[in-house]
């Protein structure tokens, strides 16, 4: 999943850690060499970090990818949060997009252009 993650600020430098409740209802099944369709999803940050309120699957993450981060306390160096679904729309409509905005992207990549990949308004990527 790429997520857009819904903040007040641009910045895509923050880990967000997906509950396992959005992970469930997310997942495809996709064979060598092709693509599938997880939905549209923005999501929202918590306003801490990852802490007491996290579930297990994001706290399992937030462990692999932030080894001993816990133990140095709240306030260190890197932004981890736990996120929450803002919207999502797992419709044919978006689906049909998704479809669209691949084969743009596939036909620029294919005359050897730099792969642009879209962003909504006011989401970082």
């Amino acid at each position: 999943m790429t997520p857009k993650v819904h903040t007040e600020s641009s910045s895509v430098d923050r880990a967000q850690y997906v509950p396992a409740d959005v992970v469930a209802v997310s997942v495809v099944e996709v064979g060598p060499g092709g693509m599938a369709f997880m939905g549209e999803w923005v999501l929202d940050r918590s306003s801490g970090r990852v802490g007491e309120d996290a579930d297990a699957l994001q706290l399992h993450y937030y462990r692999l990818i932030a080894p001993g981060d816990e133990k140095r306390g709240f306030f260190t160096a890197g932004d981890h949060h736990e996120a929450s679904v803002h919207e999502s729309d797992q419709t044919e409509a978006a689906r049909e997009r998704f479809l669209e905005s691949s084969r743009e992207i596939l036909e620029q990549a294919s005359r050897g252009g730099a792969l642009l990949l879209p962003v909504g308004a006011g989401h970082a990527p």
